[in-house]
């Protein structure tokens, strides 16, 4: 057996380390998710444990999300050297939880959205060498969000709904392997987005509901790497549209839930977008128009 999906159970910590740690394990993708695991502990469980020395190079995909997960024994992962891909999300995991994450080797898909993480379990994230990393609704600030500048592996990075300002989006839009980035539902406002119109590594951009106005839009029309830029639940009129429309690479344009009024058939002659979401704007009967022209 290669493949195990237990999702949606009744398994408690005993039965999950009988499953994780027992001998003889052949399995490559886990999924224990939406159980009552609660903590991990090798020394549970009624099989005979694996040797602290002797690896497991196997399993490769593990998602743990949904356990209620508040303690676990020191490095519960230590043995696990072929974990690729870990979902620890909606847990109660603690910065003193993600320490123990620290030195998982060929570890590259990381999520811990939707647990108890501020800047000091962002810190030993921060160096490690992911290339996904999803830490939406945790309780991360500027300070924490400034750690990823200098990260090197990071191509996806999702921090929304943390309580990242301006100054830690001004740094964080420094970095210079992050391709795509959620930073939504946070606090950046428009001296954040203004450093992120500056970023040319970014291919996609989600700064949907941070309060930002036309003013903080200036330097997208010179940006030449987005495809994807997500600007829903903002403060942007007709004048920043405008000035969106002016990028001469975006493909994929979401601007649902701002005040658009109207539009001009002459704003999309260099557009190459493909995909545009005005949705809940203030649009009347000629600017629809426009758009059926185009």
């Amino acid at each position: 057996l290669t493949e195990l999906n237990l999702g949606n159970n009744l398994i408690g910590p005993s039965s999950a380390s009988d499953i994780l740690y027992g001998p003889n394990n052949s399995l490559q993708v886990l999924n224990l998710a939406f159980n009552r695991i609660g903590s991990l502990n090798r020394s549970l469980g009624r099989s005979p444990r694996q040797s602290q020395s002797k690896k497991n190079t196997i399993l490769s995909v593990l998602n743990l999300s949904f356990n209620d997960l508040s303690y676990w024994e020191r490095n519960p992962f230590a043995n696990f050297a072929g974990l690729a891909n870990l979902n620890l999300s909606h847990n109660k995991i603690s910065d003193e939880m993600v320490v123990d994450l620290y030195g998982i080797p060929l570890l590259k898909i990381l999520n811990v959205s939707y647990n108890l993480i501020t800047e000091v379990g962002a810190r030993t994230l921060a160096m490690q060498n992911f290339v996904t990393l999803n830490l939406e609704y945790n309780k991360i600030e500027d300070k924490g969000a400034e750690l990823f500048r200098d990260n090197t592996t990071i191509q996806e990075l999702n921090v929304r709904n943390n309580h990242i300002g301006r100054g830690g989006a001004a740094e964080l839009a420094k970095n210079t392997t992050i391709k795509d980035l959620n930073i939504s539902e946070n606090f950046i406002y428009d001296k954040g987005a203004e450093a992120f119109g500056k970023n040319q590594i970014l291919t996609s951009l989600d700064i949907s509901n941070n309060n930002i106005h036309d003013s903080g839009l200036v330097d997208f029309p010179t940006n030449t790497t987005l495809k994807i830029l997500r600007l829903t639940d903002n403060c942007i009129s007709f004048t920043g549209a405008k000035i969106l429309f002016q990028n001469s690479t975006i493909e994929e344009l979401d601007l649902g839930n701002n005040h658009i009024s109207h539009l001009d058939e002459r704003n999309f002659q260099n557009t190459r977008i493909r995909s545009l979401n005005l949705k809940n704007n203030l649009l009347e009967l000629e600017s629809i128009k426009i758009l059926e022209q185009i």
